[in-house]
């Protein structure tokens, strides 16, 4: 089925690349690469689903999340954090309740099965991370 994913991305060929994939899998992607953009976008078209770069320009990815919560889009939509934190994204993402994390780099076939477990709702128990 498919399904309105937004992602919020700086880096614009990795944001291009997650758009094309998602695409090719039936899913009608919109692509932001601020935290500033995605909160507008998010307001003005809800979005099923939600991947985010924790590092923006702008607003950080917490922010954006915050934000999201104040206008009920969060927790409602399922969170997908992509992230070259390492161990560190961690502690956040769980903070976040996001549905699942991408340690970058990830293979894209990582991601296609993330988007399909949160979409599935079987992003509803526990986080594997």
């Amino acid at each position: 089925c498919m399904a309105k994913i937004l992602v919020i991305e700086d880096q614009k060929l990795l944001c291009q690349l997650y758009g094309s994939v998602l695409s090719k899998a039936r899913h009608d992607v919109v692509l932001t690469y601020t935290g500033e953009e995605a909160v507008a976008e998010a307001l003005r078209d809800r979005p099923d689903l939600v991947i985010m770069d924790l590092k923006l320009p702008g607003i950080s990815g917490a922010e954006v999340t915050c934000q999201l919560r104040e206008f009920g889009v969060l927790p409602a939509t399922p969170l997908i954090i992509a992230t070259a934190l390492g161990e560190e994204a961690q502690p956040i993402a769980r903070s976040l309740n996001a549905a699942a994390l991408l340690p970058k780099p990830f293979h894209i076939d990582s991601m296609i099965a993330a988007v399909q477990q949160a979409l599935d709702g079987s992003g509803q128990k526990a986080p594997a991370f």
